[in-house]
């Protein structure tokens, strides 16, 4: 009698169970998060080929279980696999969006048929099947379809999938407002630009010459990070391309710390400030050294630490002088609970 009611209890939720692993796609205009209900295999070797990994037992995979696949800085492989269906009566066109641009390989089996995806921004840009800033996997499941995807990252820096899934008609309506959101804020940045560098010209105020190379250092940064610079600057500069992201960030910490240094008039406060300040600049340059000379994970790191460092400093000093009765100091401080 108890065998015959675990039969029955198991033929009633291992379904349920199984259901719970696969990733229904209706036809939606939500955007869906394929994450929680992927699994991940780490391959610290990074030798494992595709057909080692469809052999792998149940048992190797482990749930992703949160709403982004992200693994740090660990220098491993990881594979990662997600079961699709399609509910309609019809065929379905999806775009799969790694929304991180930076990873610096990435494969996909299963998108269509025994043909491979690889892209990243370690491979040439021309390699993508859609010209697009992100990597973008096009994805066409069939009526009633059961489809296993399985995707290999593998990158230098940050091990962040962030992946998410469109239908097609969806994604273009997206990427229409993106693409104008973004266009005003480099419009922004650049009016900014011209507008302080025209203020420099006139007055010959130092401060302003700082800020207007925090603003174009800032606005390079910016179309690095976002995938621009690879899409349109250097398509097949991959070495440059590697280098530049963490470069670039310190460039911009470089023309930060100047321009807070001015325009909080700390040459003629307390020593100390100064001290501090010279420490910092030593600091940038030598993360500028590890960007050109040194090993990439080493300058990422670094250009991490300085960012966070020098923003915090600068908020500090910021107060500091605000109490010491110095006017601009207010007004820098709202500058950067803005920007913050």
């Amino acid at each position: 009698m108890l065998a015959a009611l675990r039969v029955l209890l198991l033929s009633v939720l291992l379904p349920g169970l199984s259901q719970a692993d696969i990733l229904s796609l209706p036809a939606t205009e939500q955007t869906m998060l394929p994450a929680p209900l992927m699994q991940v295999w780490e391959d610290p070797q990074q030798q494992a080929t595709i057909d080692d990994v469809r052999n792998l037992p149940n048992s190797a995979w482990q749930p992703v279980g949160r709403r982004d696949a992200s693994f740090g800085y660990t220098g491993s492989a990881y594979w990662l696999r997600v079961q699709l269906h399609n509910p309609e009566a019809k065929d379905m066109d999806w775009v799969l969006i790694i929304g991180n641009p930076l990873l610096d390989y990435l494969d996909a089996y299963g998108l269509d048929g025994e043909r491979v995806y690889r892209s990243g921004d370690q491979r040439p840009f021309a390699t993508r099947w859609i010209e697009h800033r992100q990597l973008l996997l096009p994805l066409r499941l069939a009526a009633g379809e059961n489809r296993e995807l399985i995707l290999r990252m593998q990158t230098e820096g940050s091990a962040n999938l962030s992946a998410s899934l469109m239908t097609s008609a969806t994604f273009n309506h997206h990427e229409q407002r993106m693409l104008l959101l973004q266009g005003l804020f480099f419009g922004a940045l650049a009016a900014m630009l011209i507008y302080n560098l025209s203020i420099f010209v006139i007055t010959r105020d130092r401060n302003y010459f700082w800020y207007s190379l925090f603003v174009a250092s800032f606005g390079c940064y910016q179309f690095i990070q976002l995938g621009f610079a690879l899409q349109w600057l250097w398509p097949n500069s991959l070495g440059w391309h590697q280098l530049s992201f963490p470069l670039s960030s310190a460039v911009t910490t470089l023309f930060g710390i100047l321009f807070t240094y001015g325009v909080l008039d700390l040459k003629h406060a307390s020593p100390r400030y100064t001290q501090v300040v010279n420490v910092l600049l030593g600091c940038t340059w030598l993360v500028i050294g590890l960007c050109v000379f040194g090993p990439y994970q080493a300058a990422l790191f670094g250009s991490f630490v300085l960012v966070i460092a020098c923003a915090a400093l600068a908020c500090l000093f910021t107060l500091l002088r605000w109490r010491e009765g110095y006017k601009p100091a207010r007004l820098f401080a709202i500058g950067w609970f803005v920007l913050m």
